[in-house]
């Protein structure tokens, strides 16, 4: 399914893929990026038909009424674009978009707009539109914070808020229209605070809301741990330095501990906001390679690393699971790997497909074995089947990976 495509005039940047996928708490929407990495797409469930797109960078009527002197005006409203080219003779163009019916009259130094909006519509160019804008960089990750508000966090070190309105879900589409669904602007959108003078670093790399206490969490690059009040905006709670605060890329919430589990490098650090003291943090046996993925399941912590192994501490005991505590049944494809030194229980990821390119021909033809990072895993509703998936690790290898444990 091709990615949706966003709005004429906004920013977009090289095609990366998509870096994040969440479904809302009633699994009725799905909000993943677009075929601009900037942009957020939506879509029902479980058809997949597109619903919305935002990455709104210069609202629609802004730009129609921007071209007063007469050119090519755009009248750019839902999923329709229209073109009206000046008709200099007669100094009069009119069109119709979704209903509303828009006049167009030339002055002698400027352009007159009547507009005719029908009911329920949204003001027009003419009236006062609050401009947000959207992403300029690539979008990281994604959190619902309700039914229909969506938080996206993206490596420019903006988080957005978007909200997906009523009328969207009720309104019917037509099939024969190529680009059936409609652009929004965020409702709300905040810098992380940065105390880094370096740009490259201060990028938000996941999220997670707190639906108890109303709170979203974030992660940056620069090594923070931030928190959000979430009400019709994002409120600034606090900013946190972490100790352990290399490659900080994946965040959980753990309800009933009251603690957000931050991946880095090596360690798992839990982290409790209202606490003073250092958070306490926990070795992930495996060196250099990071955790990138993190996850709560009642007493237990599942962390992926960049190693292609998964990994449980019991959070109430204070251990990593041994072998002879904890089993699961692996699909084809997977193995139960045990820890000499350690005694500790991984499953590893196997062989997954890659793509033999140039880059693999000249720099990693040689190696026999080659793990796959897991990015993401998460339990179904009993908690007894694991989904896994991720892909190679380096810079510039394609490839993916994908099973489940029972």
């Amino acid at each position: 399914m091709d990615g949706l495509r966003g709005t004429p005039g906004s920013r977009s940047g090289p095609s990366c893929g998509i870096h994040a996928i969440e479904m809302n708490p009633s699994r009725s929407l799905l909000a993943t990026g677009g075929s601009n990495p900037n942009s957020l797409a939506v879509y029902r469930l479980p058809t997949l038909d597109p619903l919305c797109v935002g990455d709104v960078s210069l609202h629609p009527y802004v730009l129609m009424h921007a071209c007063r002197y007469w050119g090519t005006s755009y009248i750019i409203h839902t999923r329709f674009i229209y073109s009206h080219v000046k008709k200099r003779q007669k100094g009069l163009a009119s069109g119709r978009a979704s209903g509303r019916k828009t006049l167009l009259q030339k002055g002698d130094q400027k352009t007159t707009t009547t507009t005719v909006p029908e009911k329920g519509q949204p003001p027009l160019c003419g009236e006062k539109w609050p401009l947000k804008d959207g992403h300029k960089d690539w979008i990281f990750s994604i959190a619902w914070v309700s039914d229909d508000v969506v938080v996206t966090g993206s490596r420019d070190g903006s988080m957005g808020m978007w909200q997906i309105d009523e009328n969207l879900l009720t309104e019917e589409r037509t099939p024969a229209v190529v680009e059936n669904y409609r652009h929004i602007q965020p409702m709300a959108l905040e810098d992380i605070p940065t105390n880094n003078i370096n740009p490259f670093t201060c990028k938000v790399r996941a999220l997670t809301f707190n639906a108890h206490n109303r709170e979203l969490g974030a992660v940056s690059l620069d090594g923070y741990f931030h928190l959000w009040k979430v009400h019709q905006s994002l409120d600034k709670v606090l900013s946190r330095k972490l100790q352990h605060c290399r490659e900080n890329v994946c965040l959980a919430y753990g309800s009933e501990w009251s603690v957000y589990a931050v991946g880095s490098q090596s360690h798992v650090s839990f982290l409790d906001p209202r606490q003073a003291q250092v958070p306490k943090s926990v070795y992930s046996k495996e060196r250099g390679s990071g955790i990138r993925s993190v996850s709560f399941r009642e007493h237990i912590v599942t962390m992926g690393t960049g190693q292609g192994s998964i990994q449980f501490y019991d959070i109430r005991a204070q251990r990593f699971l041994a072998p002879g505590l904890f089993t699961l049944a692996s699909e084809p494809g997977w193995k139960v790997a045990k820890s000499r030194a350690s005694d500790l229980l991984k499953l590893s990821t196997s062989k997954g497909w890659l793509n033999h390119d140039s880059t693999w021909r000249d720099y990693f033809s040689e190696m026999e074995h080659f793990p796959n990072a897991v990015y993401t895993h998460c339990y179904d509703a009993s908690g007894t089947r694991l989904f896994v998936a991720g892909g190679p690790l380096p810079t510039g290898l394609h490839g993916n990976y994908a099973a489940v444990w029972q």
